[in-house]
C-alpha cells in the first residue's frame, strides 16, 4: 500500500494525498493519470510506502498560472481609522487564485457603498503589461454605515469585493444639531448634543461628563424637560442627549448655541435664526417733534409681535393719515418692511400741532405721533383794514406777515412803515419793528386817520425787503355821521290801533336802508323795514315811515340806519331803546258802548215823542 500526495492545497484530483495498493499485475509499475495541479509556481508530488516510510520518492513540478480571470482586493489591515488613508492591494488572479501578470494594459474601476469614502488614486487603477499587483488607498469619514463594501471591476474580469470596517479615532468635538434652524419667537426647538470624532462620528463617553450650555442671546434659555439648564451631565457609555432651546427676541438673531466641557475636545456650535410671531402692535418713531412748514419729516413704522420683535414678510397696505388738510395721505406696501422698519417722508404745511396716524389691517393695528409745525419763510406782508371809515375819525388796522402756505410768520422781526396818498395828510403809525410776542401780526389800535373823501390808499412796506408790501383801498365818508329824528303821530298809544312811526334822516352820504326794531319784552326784537316817503335816496335826506298795529304793553324800539358801505349807525339821540306804554283799549270800548246807549235812548225818546204828537 502506498500513498500518493502533493503540496498543492487546491489540487482537484488527489487533494493532499490518496491511497493506492499495488497489484501483481502492475509488475511494479503504475501510471497515475489526470493529476491536476492548480497552485503556481511549483508543487511537489510524492509517494511512500505506508508500512515503511523509508520507501518513498517525490518530484517538483513547475505550475504555470492560467490567463487572468478575476480581480482581488486585499486590505492590509482588518479595520481602518476614520479619516485616514489606508492601503489595499489589488491583484489579478486566474480561476485558481494564482496571481497572474497581465499581457496588456488593463483599467480597473474602484467604487464604494459609502457616499463619504474616497480613493487615491481617484476612482481608477491601471495595470501595465507584465504587472499583476498594485496598491491603492481608501479614506472613510463616516462610521455610521460601517462596514462598507469596496468593489473593483474591469472588462471581462470577475469583479472583486471587500468589506471595510471603519472605526472612530479619538473624541474630537462636541456637536449641536438642531431639528430646525428657524425658531419662532416664544416657541422651542429641540437639538441633539453629541460627542463626535473629527469626522462627525459619535463617540461614547468613558465616564459621566459635565457639559456647559451658553448662548449669545440675552433672552434665550436651554431646557431639559421643564427645567432651565445652564449645564447638563452626559452619562458614561452614551454619546448624545436631546435638549430644548427657547428664545423671544429676534434682535438676537442669528444667535449661537455653544457647548463645552473645558477639555481638549472642541466646543460645539449651532446657528439659530429667530423669527417673529404674529404681528400685534405698531411702533412709530419720528425724525423730529418740531418742523418748519413744507419741510419733510421722516416717520419710521415698525410692525411688532407681542414680544416687540419686528415683523417682516407681511402683506397688505399700510397707511399714513394726517390732520393737516394741506397734506395728502400716503399708502405703502407692508412687503417693503425690513428690520429697519418702513420710512414715510411727509411734509406738513399748517402751523400748529398736527397728528399723524399710521395704521394697517383696517385700523386694528395703529399708532400716532404728534409734530408741532412752525411757520416757514416770510412770503407776504398783509394789511387788514375796514372797507370804509368816517373822515377824521381814528380807526384800527392790523399788519401781518404770512409764509408761502398762509401761516402767520411768527418768527418775523422786520421793521415796517406806513404811507398814504391822502393829501391832508393822513395820520399813520410810526415805523414798527415786530417782536417775538407779535407772532407775525400786530394791531395798531386807533392809530389811523384819513380825511379826504371819497377813497384813499394806505401802504405798508418792509424797510429792508422791497417786494414785501401791501396796499389797502379804503372808502371815506363825510365826518358827520348819519343823523335821524323820529316822531310818532300820537304819543298816547292804545293797543289794537295802528300808528305811523316816522324817521327824518339827512346827511351827505348814501343811506340804503332804515330798519325799525321793536320788542315788548326788551329781549326779543322784531323788525320792519321802513319805507322812504320823501327825499332823495342817493343823499339819504328824506322821511322814512312804518305803519304798526300795536299790542298792549311797553313798546321798546330803535332804528338802524345802513349806509352804502354796510356800516350800521344808530341815529343820534337819547339812550336806546326808546320806550312807550301801549294802553289797553277798554276805555274806548266803554265810551263807544256809552255812546251807543245814549244814541239808542235818544232814538227811543224820539219815537216816543212822535207817537205822542200824532195822538194829539
Amino acid at each position: 500500500n502506498v500513498v500518493l500526495w502533493t503540496t498543492d492545497p487546491n489540487s482537484i484530483s488527489i487533494g493532499s494525498f490518496a491511497t493506492f495498493q499495488f497489484a501483481p499485475s502492475d509488475e511494479g509499475t503504475h501510471i497515475f493519470r489526470n493529476i491536476i495541479l492548480c497552485t503556481a509556481p511549483s508543487q511537489v508530488i510524492g509517494i511512500h510506502d505506508l508500512s515503511d516510510t523509508q520507501i518513498q520518492a517525490n518530484m517538483t513540478i513547475i505550475v504555470l498560472p492560467n490567463a487572468p480571470s478575476r480581480l482581488d482586493i486585499v486590505p492590509k489591515e482588518s479595520t481602518i481609522l476614520v479619516g485616514m488613508f489606508s492601503p489595499f492591494s489589488l491583484r489579478l488572479l486566474d480561476e485558481y487564485g494564482n496571481i497572474v501578470p497581465t499581457s496588456q494594459i488593463l483599467s480597473v474601476e474602484l467604487t464604494t457603498t459609502s457616499s463619504n469614502g474616497s480613493f487615491s488614486p481617484a476612482g481608477f487603477m491601471i495595470f501595465y503589461e507584465g504587472t499583476s499587483e498594485t496598491t491603492f488607498f481608501y479614506r472613510e469619514t463616516d462610521t455610521s454605515g460601517s462596514p462598507y463594501q469596496l468593489t473593483a471591476s474591469a472588462l471581462s474580469l470577475t469583479v472583486a469585493n471587500a468589506l471595510v470596517h471603519v472605526v472612530s479615532s479619538d473624541a474630537n468635538r462636541w456637536a449641536v444639531t438642531p431639528t430646525y434652524v428657524e425658531l419662532t419667537a416664544g416657541e422651542s426647538i429641540s437639538f441633539i448634543l453629541q460627542l463626535q470624532d473629527a469626522f462627525g462620528n459619535p463617540m461614547n463617553l468613558t465616564g459621566d461628563t459635565l457639559v456647559n450650555l451658553t448662548t449669545t442671546s440675552r433672552t434665550g434659555v436651554f431646557k431639559y424637560g421643564d427645567n432651565i439648564m445652564e449645564s447638563v451631565v452626559l452619562k458614561a457609555n452614551t454619546s448624545s442627549l436631546e435638549l430644548n432651546y427657547t428664545d423671544w427676541n429676534t434682535a438676537n438673531s442669528p444667535c449661537f448655541l455653544r457647548v463645552n466641557n473645558g477639555t481638549y475636545v472642541a466646543d460645539g456650535f449651532a446657528v439659530i435664526n429667530i423669527t417673529s410671531t404674529s404681528p400685534s402692535q405698531l411702533a412709530v418713531s419720528q425724525s423730529t417733534t418740531e418742523a418748519v412748514a413744507g419741510t419733510n419729516v421722516t416717520i419710521i413704522a415698525k410692525v411688532l409681535d407681542r414680544y416687540g420683535n419686528i415683523c417682516v414678510g407681511l402683506n397688505g397696505p399700510i397707511y399714513l393719515n394726517t390732520t393737516d388738510s394741506l397734506t395728502s395721505d400716503q399708502s405703502r406696501s407692508l412687503g417693503d418692511l425690513n428690520q429697519d422698519g418702513l420710512a414715510f417722508h411727509v411734509a406738513l404745511y399748517t402751523v400748529g400741532v398736527q397728528t399723524l396716524t399710521i395704521e394697517c389691517w383696517g385700523g386694528t393695528v395703529k399708532n400716532t405721533v404728534i409734530i408741532r409745525i412752525k411757520s416757514g419763510n416770510v412770503n407776504s406782508l398783509e394789511l387788514l383794514m375796514p372797507d370804509s371809515v368816517i373822515a377824521g375819525t381814528p380807526f384800527s388796522g392790523m399788519a401781518y406777515v404770512l409764509d408761502e402756505y398762509g401761516n402767520l410768520a411768527s418768527d418775523y422781526n422786520g421793521t415796517i412803515s406806513f404811507t398814504s396818498d391822502d393829501p391832508y395828510p393822513a395820520t399813520l403809525p410810526s415805523a414798527y419793528t415786530f417782536t417775538h410776542e407779535d407772532s407775525g401780526r400786530h394791531m395798531f389800535s386807533d392809530d389811523f386817520i384819513l380825511f379826504t373823501i371819497p377813497e384813499r390808499n394806505i401802504t405798508v412796506q418792509d424797510e429792508e425787503v422791497a417786494w414785501l408790501n401791501d396796499t389797502q383801498n379804503i372808502t371815506i365818508f363825510d365826518m358827520t355821521p348819519p343823523r335821524a329824528y323820529f316822531a310818532v303821530d300820537n304819543t298816547s298809544l292804545v293797543s289794537g290801533m295802528r300808528y305811523n312811526f316816522t324817521l327824518d334822516a339827512w346827511d351827505d352820504v348814501y343811506i340804503s336802508k332804515v330798519t325799525f326794531y321793536y320788542s315788548y319784552d326788551n329781549t326779543t326784537f322784531s323788525s320792519e323795514e321802513m319805507n322812504q316817503s320823501s327825499g332823495n335816496i342817493s343823499t339819504g335826506i328824506g322821511n322814512y315811515s312804518v305803519d304798526m298795529k300795536l299790542e298792549e304793553g311797553t313798546l321798546h324800539f330803535y332804528f338802524f340806519v345802513s349806509d352804502g358801505a354796510n356800516q350800521i349807525h344808530v341815529y343820534e339821540g337819547d339812550d336806546l331803546p326808546f320806550s312807550f306804554t301801549v294802553k289797553s283799549n277798554n276805555n274806548i270800548t266803554h265810551a263807544i258802548v256809552l255812546t251807543l246807549v245814549i244814541v239808542f235812548v235818544s232814538i227811543l225818546l224820539i219815537i216816543f215823542y212822535r207817537s205822542k204828537t200824532k195822538r194829539y
